[in-house]
């Protein structure tokens, strides 16, 4: 186009060529900022359906190498998964993904299929006017705790009481008991939105 321009410049068949590039040019600039939006987003599977968008230049050789490798990567993790028979292992491979690929709707799914497991060796003791509550922490990293207080009687589920706290430390200290009420506690293994079932 440039070379014809130096001899025809004003064709009209140069203008219409000329127009479809810069036509085509900005398109896929527009393509390339979604791409990098989602990046920036860790939507790797999403920015993946946009690849076919992008041509080839430099800027977009880097993004796909970006999102390829993020997506890769998701997909392995998925795959540990699959072969570990622990649930809280899973639990770690799934959350993993998602910290790579925040859009793996195959993480997500097995997530709402693979609760953690029940917080183990639960024990409260009064210490003066604190009431200090500990438990065995889960291998997982990725695990928090929801623990949930009740005066006058045991709480049946996670919403059936009042929230002390979520913490990932496998001890809480609640200070602020009222004397003379008979308090239970329950805590909950949380992963994301998901809770144990006990």
């Amino acid at each position: 186009v440039e070379s014809a321009a130096g001899i025809w410049r004003d064709h009209p068949r140069l203008q219409e060529v000329t127009n479809a590039i810069n036509r085509l040019q900005s398109t896929i600039g527009s393509a390339i900022s979604k791409v990098r939006e989602l990046c920036e987003k860790h939507a790797y599977y999403e920015a993946m359906t946009r690849l076919g968008d992008i041509g080839y230049g430099k800027d977009a050789t880097l993004l796909r190498n970006e999102v390829e490798s993020a997506v890769k990567n998701a997909d392995e993790l998925i795959g540990k998964a699959k072969l570990a028979k622990d649930a809280n292992k899973q639990i770690d491979y799934y959350m993993q993904a998602l910290s790579i690929c925040s859009d793996c709707s195959a993480a997500k799914e097995k997530l709402q299929l693979t609760p953690p497991a029940a917080p183990a060796s639960i024990k409260a003791e009064v210490k003066g006017n604190i009431i200090h509550i500990e438990w065995s922490k889960q291998e997982s990293q990725y695990i928090q705790y929801l623990v949930i207080r009740k005066a006058n009687g045991r709480p049946s589920r996670h919403d059936d009481g009042e929230v002390i706290c979520e913490t990932l430390n496998s001890a809480v200290d609640d200070t602020k008991p009222v004397a003379g009420v008979s308090y239970y506690y329950a805590v909950y293994c949380k992963c994301g939105d998901i809770l144990s079932k006990q």
